[in-house]
């Protein structure tokens, strides 16, 4: 057993025990060479014992298996370690809770964010039944998913998955847990296949958005408005499709899964009742064409009128609710989505209050994407790029400056935004765009600031580890937006172009600029000082052997920057849901301070504030 401070292989400091299983015990580790956050599963040796032996096999087999993955919702294998006592398993320290303690604590979830994360849960399996040969998962379950700070979900836990086997006539062994898993699972009739993961991901989210404990009485998949009548018909009727007992009556894939996720209006009763309501009147309909064209006229200039007035009567209602039933009258105007991207840069907007255990930015972000839909984003952007430009610019400001993840995770908002500030960059380049309209003026300087700092921030661990040869970048608009890339896409100094982003931010924030007030101010300082305490470290020593580097002059100078907008600027800045935050700045600061002084390769000596 590992001890608090001890060094695993040299270079991983044990920082607290997290988790213990029969056979393994799970510490939180610090990397001292990345200064990085590793889980790390520990596992004792133990020749004579035969149970051991088994299990250690189970554990490195589980390990080497997941090395091969590559996916976001998937943790990362980063390193296993063999020693003569003990094996290690490095893997992502996934901050979180598991979707099965939420469900304790609160019961059923929002059904909007059960759909959300049923999105990505689709997609992830999907991921691995397409691998060669296919993984299948066979432990779906609540317990098996963890939620994060910025919402999102994670898939942990591959002790029991296994590849298909060509050929093979069943599994090595009935396994599985009890109320998720899958008949087959225990029915020794050929091997399990993705067929038997659809089932326990519709079991699971079942349990989520019900509350219902399928491994508890009544032991039975009812239809979800059995519980709750105001829930989806559409979501009841795929979950009924998930969990069928014939595996050939089920869902046959997970791209089957998403596309209905995606579409899920499409599946609701009233629409299939309209659509058999079409198709009933169609012949009447194609009879009664001479009539309805004669009349057609007066007829379609009376229903535009209508329809015009509906849609200026809902955004003059001035709320969430509104916009959100203008949009979905005329998803082709853009007004309606300028209108509500203004609110929510304003307001705390939700379509219900959140519920318990559910992060609020989480039902913000389902109730954005419930109104800014794939197929209206691409709309917009290519219809009306200055309306897109708006819209992203307005609700990226309103993560950037207000998003806090569970758990009080603030730079979670760094990447919350990101999306919407590339958004405005697509936007700009659109040929059709007005470039009198504020694109590239304000909007698009802060965007283009902003939109690289996250994307620099989301790579900066991939960053860390590259010591010889060039960065890839990868993404197609950073590389049209970051100075000195090479010609193939990557970047010789990538951490000097990461510094050089954040000093740009900060030379605007200190320009006086009428758009820039004080909370942006503010959250900004906040940012970038947490920026500077966890990466100053990289910013000199990554580049001190190339031609381009941070000195310690230019650390002094950001750093005298930042104190002369808390000494002046914000000197009397009040934040009502935060009144200690300039405190927190400076202190922060201070710590960042620190830092840059105990580097032996700095000669300066910077001053706290």
């Amino acid at each position: 057993m590992a001890r608090r401070g001890e060094i695993i292989d040299g270079k991983y400091e044990v920082l607290r025990e997290i988790g213990r299983g029969g056979m393994s015990i799970v510490y939180l580790a610090m990397d001292k060479r990345l200064n990085k956050q590793w889980a790390i599963k520990e596992f004792r040796k133990d020749k004579d014992d035969a149970s051991k032996q088994v299990a250690l096999k189970a554990l490195l087999d589980e390990a080497n298996l997941m090395k091969k993955f590559d996916h976001p919702t998937l943790p990362r294998i980063v390193d296993i370690i063999d020693q003569s006592q003990n094996v290690y398993v490095i893997m992502d320290y996934i901050e979180g809770e598991s979707l099965n303690k939420v469900l304790d604590a609160y019961g059923a979830q929002p059904q909007e964010a059960v759909i959300e994360w049923a999105k990505q849960l689709s997609e992830v399996l999907d991921y691995l039944h397409t691998q060669s040969p296919p993984v299948i998962y066979r432990d779906m379950k609540p317990a098996n998913i963890m939620l994060k700070p910025d919402g999102s979900v994670r898939l942990i836990d591959f002790g029991i998955a296994r590849e298909w086997k060509e050929g093979k006539a069943g599994d090595t062994e009935a396994i599985g847990t009890r109320g998720y898993a899958a008949p087959e699972q225990f029915g020794g009739q050929g091997q399990t296949d993705a067929r038997t993961d659809i089932y326990s991901f519709g079991v699971t989210l079942y349990h989520l958005v019900t509350g219902k404990n399928p491994a508890e009485p009544p032991y039975e998949i009812y239809p979800i408005r059995h519980w709750n009548p105001s829930l989806s018909s559409g979501l009841e009727w795929m979950i009924q499709k998930c969990t069928q007992l014939n595996p050939n009556d089920r869902y046959q894939s997970c791209a089957e899964i998403t596309y209905v996720l995606e579409n899920l209006d499409k599946f609701e009763v009233e629409y299939k009742k309209k659509l058999k309501s079409k198709i009933h009147y169609f012949m009447t309909a194609a009879i009664m064409t001479v009539v309805f064209t004669i009349s057609s006229a007066g007829c379609f200039a009376g229903a535009n009128s209508i329809k015009s007035n509906t849609y200026q009567t809902l955004i003059e209602q001035g709320d969430y609710a509104g916009y959100k039933q203008a949009i979905e009258q005329d998803e082709d105007n853009p007004e309606a989505y300028r209108k509500l991207a203004d609110y929510i840069e304003e307001k705390r907007i939700y379509e219900s209050e959140p519920e318990g255990g559910l992060p609020e930015d989480a039902m913000l972000s389902a109730d954005i994407d419930k109104c800014l839909t794939s197929s209206r984003k691409t709309h917009l952007k290519e219809e009306y790029p200055e309306d897109y430009a708006y819209v992203c610019y307005k609700i990226g400001k309103r993560y950037w400056n207000e998003y806090e993840g569970a758990n009080g995770d603030k730079y979670a908002s760094i990447s919350k935004s990101r999306p919407y500030f590339e958004g405005v960059l697509e936007a700009a380049s659109n040929e059709r765009a007005d470039e009198t309209a504020g694109l590239k003026e304000q909007k698009y300087t802060l965007s283009e600031m902003y939109y690289l700092i996250s994307f620099f921030w989301s790579k900066k661990d991939e960053m860390a580890r590259t010591d010889d040869g060039d960065f890839e970048v990868g993404d197609e608009i950073a590389r049209n937006h970051i100075e000195g890339i090479n010609d193939d896409g990557t970047l010789s100094n990538p951490y000097y172009s990461f510094w050089n982003t954040n000093q740009r931010l900060l030379d605007y924030m200190s320009g006086g600029d009428k758009e820039v007030d004080d909370v942006v101010k503010a959250e900004t300082l906040e940012k970038l000082v947490y920026i500077l305490q966890e990466n100053s470290q990289y910013f000199y020593a990554k580049t001190k052997n190339k031609e381009e580097r941070v000195t310690s002059e230019e650390m002094v100078e950001f750093v005298n920057q930042i104190k002369d907008i808390i000494l002046n600027d914000l000197k009397t800045y009040d934040d009502p849901d935060d009144p200690n935050k300039i405190d927190n700045i400076k202190e922060n600061l201070n710590r960042a301070i620190d830092k840059i002084n105990a580097d032996k390769n700095n000669t300066i000596l910077i001053e706290g504030v």
